[in-house]
């Protein structure tokens, strides 16, 4: 999916690494959830771009920037993988309440603009 927007082999790992934290997450945090993969690159889009969003209905963050900080823990892990995920990804969101579930929002674009057809 990568390839297909023109992502070079470095930000393909990156999107790959990006996946896989937000797959751990979901079996560690919440049990279960969804994880969805979306391009955009129709002839008529100027900016392609790659999105992985990530969904449960586990117990949520209390305190998201907290969550995110490199080091901060709630499973006796080395507490990186919401920080790797804000690092590695070209735009990240994260939605979360407790008691309810988590979203977390991940984006990287094209690096070259296609011409836009109208």
């Amino acid at each position: 999916m990568a390839a297909e927007i023109g992502l070079n082999e470095n930000s393909a790992a990156e999107v790959a690494i990006v996946a896989s934290e937000a797959c751990t997450n979901l079996l560690k945090h919440a049990g279960k959830g969804e994880i969805l993969l979306h391009t955009t690159g129709e002839e008529h889009e100027p900016f392609p771009r790659l999105e992985v969003l990530a969904l449960d209905h586990g117990p949520g963050m209390q305190d998201l920037v907290e969550c995110t900080r490199d080091g901060f823990s709630t499973s006796s892990t080395a507490g990186q993988g919401l920080g790797a995920i804000v690092r590695l990804s070209k735009e990240s969101d994260f939605y979360s309440v407790p008691k309810k579930g988590t979203g977390a929002h991940s984006r990287w674009f094209s690096p070259g603009r296609r011409q836009a057809v109208f």
